[in-house]
């Protein structure tokens, strides 16, 4: 019998009153709102609510996705606070080999 997923209505039920509070007290601080600052602040609920069954990778897909539909449902501009680092010039002695 393959197992099931605890990420069902009646979990995010539950947990949409966090996410928004979360992003409430995010956004008394006048801070941008980020995605992963929200999954930060429920850092404690989402480890908490981990059933060992679903992929972790799906898990936190699914997490990131209900956190993003729940600030576009509040009108709320975010992004997703994945910061990537523009690539750094190569110094010339590692272009050239010179190491």
């Amino acid at each position: 019998m393959a197992a099931t997923s605890i990420l069902d209505r009646s979990f995010w039920n539950e947990k949409d009153e966090y996410i928004k509070t979360a992003i409430d007290a995010i956004a008394a601080t006048n801070s941008p709102i980020r995605i992963n600052k929200v999954s930060k602040q429920l850092t404690t609920c989402i480890v908490d609510s981990y059933d060992n069954i679903t992929s972790i990778y799906a898990y936190k897909s699914e997490w990131c996705s209900r956190i993003g539909q729940i600030l576009s449902n509040m009108n709320i501009t975010f992004r997703l606070g994945i910061f990537h680092p523009r690539p750094q010039p190569l110094e010339a002695s590692e272009s050239s080999g010179n190491v």
